[in-house]
């Protein structure tokens, strides 16, 4: 759920607050330094965010028996080109965050639906569905 509500909102977020508090002269005039620590700062954002809940997810989750399942958008397609794909932004950093805390498991899910394209709007994404095992503390 992080990944799929962090696309863009961050950055329009942080673009409004400097805009309000240095004023879009002079937050165009350092556009390219303010793009860079705006960028770095999401990532940050986005890090914090994902082990946070990874934490909670590990916390309630049984270390004996507990699992949870996990469906995430690998690659979406270009608008309009359902066969040029390009990887999703900062998947590999959630599946990092959770590989910290989860062992992942291919086996409960047959392989037909464990790496599925799927059709959304005028393009396509790329989904994979596996469980997690907590990792025990």
């Amino acid at each position: 759920m992080v990944v799929s509500q962090f696309d863009h909102e961050p950055h329009t977020y942080f673009s409004k607050l400097l805009v309000d508090v240095f004023g879009t002269e002079q937050v165009l005039r350092k556009e390219s330094k303010v793009l860079h620590l705006v960028h770095r700062l999401r990532g940050e954002l986005f890090r914090v965010l994902m082990e946070g809940h990874a934490r909670e997810m590990h916390r309630i989750l049984d270390k004996a028996h507990g699992k949870a399942y996990l469906s995430v958008e690998l690659f979406r397609s270009l608008p309009g080109e359902r066969d040029s794909y390009f990887l999703v932004h900062e998947i590999t950093q959630a599946l990092d965050v959770l590989n910290e805390y989860f062992h992942f498991d291919f086996t409960p899910i047959p392989s037909e639906q464990a790496l599925r394209k799927h059709a959304i709007g005028d393009g396509n994404s790329i989904i994979l569905c596996l469980m997690m095992t907590p990792i025990a503390a």
